[in-house]
């Protein structure tokens, strides 16, 4: 789409800007390539929109896995029933390290 927006955004300058050339030269002339300069600035902005729309949706996802750590650490302070556990660093650790690092603790004892 961002594509088909330059292409008319440039043949609507073109447009536009032979259309002044033989209007200043006393021809008769149509400025309808002001439409393609429209319609090519549209097209390039809505892309533009898609673009940071679907960056959104993506940073949110990263949000709900960050979510999903904190309530993995949080479920690991209740069941062990210490709150020394509560830090930055273990609260954004992955489960599969948790729990390995548990396992490993375990297998020492």
């Amino acid at each position: 789409m961002k594509i088909a927006g330059i292409i008319l955004l440039v043949l609507g300058i073109l447009s536009t800007l032979g259309a002044i050339i033989g209007a200043s030269q006393g021809h008769k002339t149509s400025f309808g390539g002001i439409a393609f300069i429209v319609l090519g600035a549209f097209l390039i902005s809505r892309a533009n929109k898609k673009k940071e729309e679907e960056e959104k949706k993506i940073a949110g996802r990263g949000l709900v896995v960050r979510q999903l750590r904190i309530l993995a650490s949080q479920f690991r302070v209740l069941r062990t029933g210490t709150l020394s556990e509560i830090r930055p660093d273990n609260m954004y650790q992955p489960l599969g390290l948790i729990l390995k690092k548990e396992s490993n603790l375990y297998n020492m004892r």
